[in-house]
């Protein structure tokens, strides 16, 4: 697996081509190598104050992603994540990406969502994602996809944010 080094992993911002592809399938035998770089990635989402960060966003294009857990205040990992269930209730809300600086955009998610995954254990997990925690596992699964949210908007309202970035020097 083509990996960056603990000491230099760093956050993957626009318009690195990366973040456009699609993520493949952790094998058990990986597992080890994910959750030792869990910390590096806690610490990358924790100090751009994030909420969830997805492999991609760290150069390792594997369908993982670490997320902040309100309930317990720690970060779960989450591996080969499945959507199993939508609710059709839908809630507009903002959302932003640690690799798009400067973009928020009000965008349409379900209040909930069922979905299985791999925990840290290697075991296979059922679980409902509500609020904010479903926005943020949709978000996250979109990167594994290679569909970051920049994606869902109008292309004027991606030039105008591109626009921004080379006027605040990003870009």
């Amino acid at each position: 697996m083509d990996t960056p080094k603990e000491s230099t992993m760093k956050l993957i911002k626009y318009p690195d081509p990366i973040l456009d592809i699609q993520s493949e399938p952790i094998l058990e035998t990986e597992l080890e190598y994910i959750k030792s770089i869990v910390p590096d990635m806690a610490k990358i989402m924790k100090d751009n104050n994030g909420i969830g960060l997805a492999g991609v966003q760290v150069g390792i294009l594997k369908t993982f992603c670490i997320m902040y857990n309100q309930s317990t205040q720690g970060i779960d990992l989450i591996i080969n994540p499945v959507i199993l269930n939508q609710d059709s209730e839908m809630i507009k809300g903002e959302e932003g990406c640690l690799s798009l600086p400067l973009f928020w955009e009000s965008i349409e998610r379900p209040l909930e969502v069922t979905a299985e995954f791999m925990e840290e254990n290697w075991q296979k997990v059922r679980a409902v994602f509500y609020g904010l925690e479903a926005r943020c596992l949709i978000h996250e699964l979109e990167h594994m996809i290679g569909q970051p949210i920049h994606n869902l908007v109008s292309p004027m309202k991606k030039h105008m944010w591109e626009k921004k970035l080379i006027k605040k020097g990003l870009l």
